[in-house]
């Protein structure tokens, strides 16, 4: 389980003085406008958080310029870089982000450009019994057990015959770090989805996986809405709960169209929570290997 207790948590937010007009009021972090013309080095950094009684990695960064995030990679600060028309010929390498316009940068998308510095756990959504967030790699061992629950990766048919459940297996332990590293990566740090996990509000216990992931079909790469949920929750409206969330966010975050889902057909309570989302049958397929029923969700007007 990843250890909120041992994460940095955002302090101080140092900018260009001149970018005031276009930044948000900030209620979680102090705010350090940097005056003058003259680059900040790592040096005049650190004196400048030690004036404030801020660590490094309690701060997040604008800049403009090369020389400033190499500075702020030396110190372990969090750091977002921004496009200046008077700074021309700038790498922005080492940045985690390139700013093009601050029309939408509030202090919730720096808050999140901070956690992606340091590795944090995005939180995704908060919905009345569940807290959903990425993973974390600490979050392995819980998420292994979850999948060796009866009835995710094996369950029992109708003649007591035991089948593939509905979920693909992970992969050895091993085997399954490098790839959530690689996933963490590639898809949370490109794209900004994926599967995520889902938790207990109350006792914090991982009681399921949903999310967003890609696949190709016919007509072109689409979202496709997944989830699975604790043998021990299912049947308690926790799915519609969540998903109904990741479709929220789906709307107000990820410029999506609209949605997929894939069930099985006798996977009955699938195909009612898919209808209860608004889902709409568009026949079958077999995209994912094995016969499957197809359902969409449209999010936006074409």
């Amino acid at each position: 389980m990843y250890d909120w207790n041992h994460a940095p948590v955002l302090k101080g937010i140092l900018y260009p003085e001149k970018l005031k007009p276009f930044l948000p009021a900030f209620e979680r972090a102090r705010e350090i406008p940097l005056t003058g013309r003259d680059r900040y080095t790592a040096g005049k950094l650190a004196r400048l958080l030690a004036e404030h009684r801020l660590m490094p990695e309690e701060c997040l960064l604008l800049t403009a310029a090369d020389e400033e995030i190499r500075a702020a990679q030396i110190l372990g600060m969090a750091l977002a870089a921004y496009v200046d028309e008077e700074l021309p010929g700038q790498s922005y390498a080492g940045a985690w982000i390139v700013i093009e316009g601050f029309e939408e940068v509030d202090e919730e998308f720096l808050l999140r450009v901070f956690w992606r510095c340091h590795g944090i756990p995005w939180l995704i959504a908060e919905t009345k019994r569940c807290v959903i967030r990425e993973l974390a790699l600490e979050d392995l061992e819980d998420l292994a057990r979850l999948y060796e629950e009866p009835g995710i990766t094996r369950r029992i048919g109708e003649n007591g015959e035991e089948l593939p459940g509905y979920v693909d297996p992970l992969y050895p332990m091993e085997e399954e770090l490098e790839y959530q590293k690689n996933y963490i990566e590639q898809m949370y740090r490109y794209y900004g989805y994926g599967l995520w996990l889902v938790f207990d509000r109350k006792s914090g216990a991982l009681i399921g996986r949903a999310g967003i992931e890609n696949r190709v079909y016919p007509e072109g790469v689409e979202m496709e809405l997944g989830y699975l949920i604790h043998p021990d929750w299912q049947g308690q409206g926790i799915a519609t709960e969540v998903c109904s969330a990741i479709i929220q966010y789906a709307r107000e975050y990820l410029e999506c169209e609209r949605l997929n889902l894939l069930t099985a057909g006798e996977n009955l309570p699938s195909v009612a929570l898919a209808e209860r989302l608004g889902f709409v049958y568009v026949g079958d397929t077999d995209i994912s290997g094995s016969r499957m029923r197809r359902y969409m969700l449209q999010l936006s007007e074409k």
